[in-house]
């Protein structure tokens, strides 16, 4: 599966990222960052967690439920925790040298 970051300014200040499928469809926006600087240390962050970062269940209903859409070949590991992204809406930037939006 691919997919890609952009970088993006916040309306109210500073630089958040989002994370896309290969179909360009939203997976998630990260939190608000000062600069793209440290925007890009989140993207790195989260590349570095994705591989074998656990699942925080933070649902009302802790019962397992099967999932038709994702099969994982192996089990994932599901513990109580706190979220690294939240939805917020965001503005375009173009980044230094990419001519992307």
């Amino acid at each position: 599966m691919s997919g890609h970051f952009e970088l993006i300014s916040a309306p109210d200040g500073g630089y958040r990222f989002r994370l896309l499928d290969k179909s360009g469809d939203l997976v998630a926006i990260s939190v608000k960052f000062p600069t793209k600087r440290s925007a890009a240390a989140g993207i790195y962050r989260v590349r570095e967690i994705a591989g074998t970062g656990l699942i925080h269940d933070l649902s009302t209903s802790r019962r397992s439920e099967p999932s038709h859409r994702f099969r994982p070949t192996q089990p994932a590991q599901v513990h109580s925790g706190t979220h690294a992204f939240q939805a917020r809406g965001a503005t375009p930037c173009t980044l230094s040298g990419s001519g992307r939006t």
